[in-house]
């Protein structure tokens, strides 16, 4: 009997603490611009926002290598080989950022197409 007493009342005490969570929560609006997708967006939101992301990362990721291959060129002086190697670093950033503005550009197209629209 003692066990009884004691699981209907964990039992009535989870309900009353969820009911009077449930009442506080109603009480504050939660935040709607939480860059999220809603329900309505789905999985293809999800998938949106990852590849903006990744996008973005790559593009910061070669912008940065850019500027360490001028900073490479700058501390080269006179040497080369070493102003070879920041050439040679500055074109594969410069070729990292035309990739990243390219897959962008070719992802957008395909979903214009996809969804029949005229424009980006």
């Amino acid at each position: 009997m003692k066990k009884v007493k004691k699981y209907l009342l964990l039992v009535f005490s989870i309900a009353f603490v969820s009911f009077h969570c449930e009442t506080v929560m109603a009480a504050y609006s939660l935040p709607t611009n939480t860059g999220l997708p809603t329900s309505s967006s789905g999985i293809k939101g999800i998938l949106a926002n990852l590849l903006s992301w990744l996008l973005s990362i790559f593009g910061i990721i070669a912008i940065i290598g850019f500027v360490v291959s001028g900073i490479q060129y700058f501390l080269a002086t006179g040497d080369e080989k070493m102003m070879q190697t920041a050439k040679r670093n500055a074109l594969y950033s410069i070729l990292g950022v035309i990739v990243a503005l390219s897959a962008y550009v070719v992802i957008k197209a395909i979903d214009t197409a996809l969804r029949g629209s005229s424009g980006f």
